[in-house]
């Protein structure tokens, strides 16, 4: 196998190709095999929406009712979205619903510690790149779970703060504003999809866009360098308001508010059950539609950028009875799949039920040197 870009021999042995080739078909099938479990039906999926709408309009009345039932579910959200990362860590995944292809070992600090400091030497900005996708990935399948928390946080705060007057409305502005922050934030984790290596991607399109406009005049390329600028001072604006803030606003809250009788306490369990509930079905939802689109674009580009090239490749040599192929055809197709296979994706389960999906990294691919050679 090449382990890298540059390579004196203009072809490489059809052994090694061929090699290459059976990697890469057993790679499409595992995931296929992923993807068919996805596409499976859920049980109790059209129950699981039923109960939510029920816990939903239950949550409501009781907020409407009781008007410290505003403050707990603001409390309640807050706690959720500053913590919800502690999830993926706790020991809760029995087995998995899917028994086969998915990532193996699942993920843990004690996995992923080593792994880290290894990718880190060899490649710095690869390393930062999957701490941050697996960061920011893992938040994507939540968006749709915080749009109906802070949503519904939004509508309670704006009847309590400006329609029933018990709030005050500043108050109530700045819980709505920040609010506001974060659901932004998710959109923009949407749009750039970090689970599909966007944020490389968008950094790789700024640049060659960039290139292009300073080639053109150097207005051009000012204009560019004003509009990423733009962008990431925008996408740091709100990931610091989305991360930071709520942090002060939850402990604010807890400072503010005083339960008083066994009523109010059982207010907040119920509200805090209701909200868990609530995130995990969506989340569970949203990782599978997520987890479906990722699956199905990772196999039409292996087969289109990988695998096809080296089969028309193979079959060429082998018409023309020739035992090698073109060191740059194979040298592309593995820079095309490892660059692909580097993530993987791993589930995570409520002791076998609610299975969600996070992206990770592939540790068989992070820990082989010749294969994190073509890595882009």
């Amino acid at each position: 196998m090449n382990t890298g870009t540059s390579f004196e021999a203009s072809y490489c042995p059809l052994e090694e190709a061929e090699r290459f080739r059976q990697e890469v078909m057993e790679e499409v099938r595992r995931e296929e095999r992923m993807l068919a479990d996805v596409n499976e039906p859920r049980r109790g999926e059209a129950w699981g929406w039923f109960l939510s709408l029920i816990i939903l309009m239950l949550a409501a009345f009781i907020v409407v009712i009781h008007p410290i039932g505003f403050l707990f579910w603001a409390l309640v959200a807050f706690l959720l979205y500053s913590f919800n990362f502690i999830i993926w860590f706790i020991p809760t995944t029995k087995g998995t619903v899917h028994q086969e292809g998915w990532g193996k070992g699942g993920l843990s600090l004690r996995s992923v510690k080593d792994p880290f400091r290894y990718i880190l030497q060899k490649k710095k900005v690869l390393g930062l790149e999957i701490l941050m996708t697996m960061f920011l990935s893992g938040m994507v399948p939540l968006a749709l779970s915080f749009f109906v928390l802070f949503g519904a946080g939004m509508i309670f705060g704006f009847y309590y703060g400006f329609i029933a007057s018990v709030s005050d409305p500043v108050s109530a502005v700045n819980l709505i504003v920040q609010m506001i922050v974060i659901l932004l934030f998710f959109i923009l984790l949407v749009v750039l999809e970090p689970q599909e290596r966007g944020l490389a991607r968008t950094a790789r399109r700024f640049k060659g866009r960039f290139e292009s406009a300073r080639s053109e005049s150097v207005t051009a390329g000012l204009f560019v360098i004003a509009v990423v600028g733009l962008f990431f001072a925008i996408f740091g604006l709100l990931f610091i308001g989305a991360i930071l803030f709520p942090g002060g606003t939850w402990e604010e809250l807890l400072t503010f508010m005083q339960i008083e009788g066994d009523a109010e306490l059982m207010i907040l369990v119920v509200v805090f059950i209701a909200e868990i509930v609530l995130m995990r079905h969506l989340q569970s939802i949203s990782g599978r539609r997520m987890s479906r689109a990722l699956l199905d674009d990772r196999i039409n580009s292996i087969r289109m950028d990988a695998l096809t090239p080296v089969e028309d490749a193979i079959s060429h040599a082998r018409e023309v009875g020739s035992d090698t192929i073109g060191c740059d055809i194979l040298d592309r197709a593995e820079t095309s799949f490892y660059s692909i296979v580097i993530y993987d994706l791993f589930e995570h389960n409520f002791f076998g039920h609610w299975p969600v999906y996070v992206v990770g990294p592939n540790m068989s691919i992070v820990l082989d040197e010749n294969a994190l050679a073509h890595v882009r």
